[in-house]
């Protein structure tokens, strides 16, 4: 037989090589192109941005403590931040946490009472907030009215249980005066 020669098809070859392909190296590539005077403006930039928002943070978010009835009712007439603690029976703790519309908002917190009171201990850690009108120097909790929170609903229960233990109380001199009217008058006219 006679051996044709096909050079349509290529050769295969069964050679391995074990050697491993080179990978080219690129060389780093800088981190910036921009030069060293914009890396430090934008640096000084991005500082003063960060102490600014700090700045203003520290402004809108402190209270000037105050440590008498005097500094307390300064700020309280002008609606400044402040914080304060007074009280004579009862102390509270006060903080004026500025304008809100044509009101000063200020927040009472329940500090401490008359130990021997059981009412007192129903009290404990509990605040409300209350509304005083701008320019007014008044003790919030003596107008509830202007007042919401926990704190409030309980001084009020307090108010009536003390109101209904009166009535209660004197309910037989009520009793008398309301029976014997010429005495509850002639009481009135004497005084």
């Amino acid at each position: 037989m006679k051996k044709e020669n096909d050079s349509s098809h290529p050769k295969i070859s069964y050679e391995t090589t074990h050697e491993k392909p080179t990978k080219k190296t690129k060389p780093i590539k800088k981190i910036t192109n921009l030069p060293i005077k914009k890396i430090v403006l934008y640096s000084s930039i991005l500082i003063i941005i960060i102490t600014s928002l700090i700045i203003l943070g520290m402004s809108l978010y402190s209270f000037q403590s105050c440590k008498t009835w005097d500094c307390f009712n300064q700020n309280l007439a002008s609606c400044s931040k402040a914080k304060f603690a007074g009280g004579r029976d009862i102390i509270f703790g006060y903080t004026i946490n500025g304008k809100t519309n044509d009101f000063c908002e200020v927040q009472v917190e329940y500090l401490q009472g008359e130990i021997a009171n059981k009412d007192a201990e129903k009290l404990a850690n509990e605040k409300m907030i209350c509304f005083l009108p701008k320019g007014i120097v008044m003790l919030p909790e003596t107008e509830l009215n202007n007042c919401h929170g926990i704190l409030k609903e309980k001084l009020q229960e307090q108010l009536i249980s003390k109101l209904h233990n009166f009535i209660l109380q004197n309910l037989g001199q009520i009793n008398k005066e309301l029976l014997n009217p010429l005495t509850f008058q002639t009481n009135q006219t004497e005084q």
